[in-house]
């Protein structure tokens, strides 16, 4: 959303590095650009649309209920775009999005391995009701291995990002309204947990539940539970 003042064009560690030496001692300036920070994202928050603030709100909700450091792993779906902009992320390597290859059914195997590399930490999988069903049989190796993993998945009965295209094009929405499986039930099959809380309350009682579990947990979100 923003342009570039002035554009550059190098190897990221290297050039970071010398804008910091350019840059000198900034301890002093530190208070003046959180305000800069806090203020700028208040400005954005403002210009959220409904949409936008919806998805705004289930996200706050995943990161209160997470730690700093826990690694999340997201899938092609309109709660992830948003998450790229706006899911803070205070440590390197912990937000894992399928960028530029736009991989449908990612965040599931993704978070599974994510898991057996960081081992205590806490690692959650964000993925959308159509994208999910690409790998939804890896909940069959998560809970083979007993993993403690809270699964967010959107569901809202429609490839958004597809149908808004669509609209925005004049095209008549076509093919983007699946009939979707239980997937609560479907998540009990697997032998894992699965919840659908009905407010954003209830989410964070899911999310503290899921993260001492001795299974997965499918956590379906609907945009019911905002509104509700």
């Amino acid at each position: 959303p923003f342009a570039a003042t002035l554009a550059i064009c190098a190897d990221a560690s290297a050039s970071l590095a010398a804008i910091a030496d350019e840059l000198g001692d900034v301890n002093g300036d530190t208070a003046r650009a959180r305000a800069a920070v806090s203020d700028l994202k208040a400005t954005v928050r403002e210009k959220d649309s409904r949409e936008t603030a919806l998805l705004r709100r289930v996200l706050d909700t995943i990161r209160a209920g997470l730690p700093d450091d826990a690694v999340v792993a997201s899938d092609m779906t309109l709660i992830a775009y948003a998450g790229n902009e706006m899911f803070p992320v205070e440590q390197p390597g912990c937000w894992l999005h399928p960028v530029g290859f736009g991989t449908l059914g990612y965040a599931l195997p993704a978070a599974i391995g994510a898991k057996v590399g960081v081992g205590d930490r806490v690692v959650a999988a964000i993925a959308g009701d159509y994208g999910f069903q690409y790998t939804i049989n890896e909940l069959a190796t998560a809970a083979e291995l007993g993993q403690p993993l809270p699964i967010f998945v959107w569901n809202n009965n429609l490839l958004g990002a597809i149908h808004a295209d669509m609209v925005s094009k004049g095209i008549q929405p076509n093919a983007v309204t699946q009939v979707n499986p239980d997937f609560v039930a479907l998540a009990k099959a697997y032998r894992c947990h699965g919840v659908r809380p009905e407010s954003l309350g209830e989410l964070s009682g899911a999310i503290a539940d899921a993260l001492v579990a001795d299974r997965p947990t499918l956590i379906e979100m609907t945009p019911d539970m905002v509104r509700g």
